[in-house]
């Protein structure tokens, strides 16, 4: 699967370096120090994403929560929804916001500090949600 979406892993990491230039520095570091790792050398040639953890989830509810293992509180998470309707929403009720979260949409945050959560939705869905763990 990676290695079949490199252009998605290229297109999310160019968000991560324009949104917090110094997470993706510090991410492409740790991973060129497990380029050098045996086990992992060869796994990372095709490893395109600028976060060391990318979980799918696939036509799931998300009720309101916080991820406490994304990553430390400095730190974004990206989330990329595909599919799912036109009337389906994130919610971040701490800023007050609920966005629009058509298919294609990238939010970057702190999901470690915001709680969010994603409406119902209409159709097949799927979230891409890309984060770092500090200890990686």
């Amino acid at each position: 699967w990676v290695g079949e979406n490199i252009e998605l892993g290229l297109l999310i990491s160019s968000a991560l370096a324009i949104a917090h230039p110094e997470q993706y520095e510090a991410t492409k570091h740790a991973l060129a120090s497990l380029a050098n790792l045996e086990h992992f050398d060869r796994h990372l040639e095709t490893w395109a994403f600028a976060f060391n953890v990318v979980t799918i989830i696939a036509n799931r509810l998300t009720p309101l929560h916080r991820d406490r293992a994304s990553g430390a509180r400095e730190l974004f998470d990206a989330l990329l929804s595909i599919g799912g309707g036109l009337h389906t929403t994130l919610s971040l009720p701490g800023l007050g916001a609920r966005l629009q979260y058509d298919s294609g949409t990238l939010v970057l945050m702190s999901g470690s500090i915001h709680p969010h959560e994603v409406s119902a939705f209409e159709m097949e869905r799927l979230c891409v949600a890309c984060y770092a763990r500090p200890a990686v």
